[in-house]
């Protein structure tokens, strides 16, 4: 989840959503489903947007689905996160670490980061790797792992 504060008010979310109601129907296009949960101050991912997408099967939701589509992923992204140890996100990096030094490449993460899943943008990997790239050009991930997951709370 982002650093950003998950929304609990149910009359900022109304606000929010109604931002986002072009017609005046109280209706949302389900395709906007990502952009209004991201504007309500969740983060999920592209799959997890597209999986509600094609759950809710059809074109549009009101105010009164979407709350539980909100609940639903805020509850979902709490757990996940709350779950991941900084152990776990190491035992990750160690599959691009093929010397076993406890560091990989700053080229091959921004590759990694910048192409797969949920993007970065290069701008926001040069902000996460600040202070951590060696004059090698290498990130230890045992010390930046840890860094990062508590910048994240």
């Amino acid at each position: 989840m982002s650093s950003r504060t998950v929304l609990r008010d149910e009359g900022i979310l109304k606000e929010i959503f109604q931002l986002y109601d072009t017609t005046g129907g109280d209706k949302i296009d389900v395709t906007q489903l990502g952009q209004v949960l991201r504007a309500a101050g969740l983060n999920p991912t592209q799959s997890e947007v597209h999986k509600v997408e094609r759950d809710v099967g059809k074109s549009s939701v009101s105010f009164e689905e979407f709350l539980p589509i909100y609940n639903s992923v805020a509850q979902h992204m709490a757990s996940v996160t709350s779950n991941a140890t900084p152990e776990q996100v190491i035992d990750c990096f160690k599959h691009f670490d093929r010397e076993g030094s406890g560091s990989i490449s700053s080229s091959m993460l921004r590759h990694v980061l910048t192409s797969l899943g949920d993007k970065l943008t290069d701008e926001e990997f040069d902000t996460l790797s600040s202070g951590h790239v060696s004059s090698k050009g290498e990130i230890n991930y045992e010390t930046f792992v840890p860094a990062i997951m508590a910048n994240a709370d």
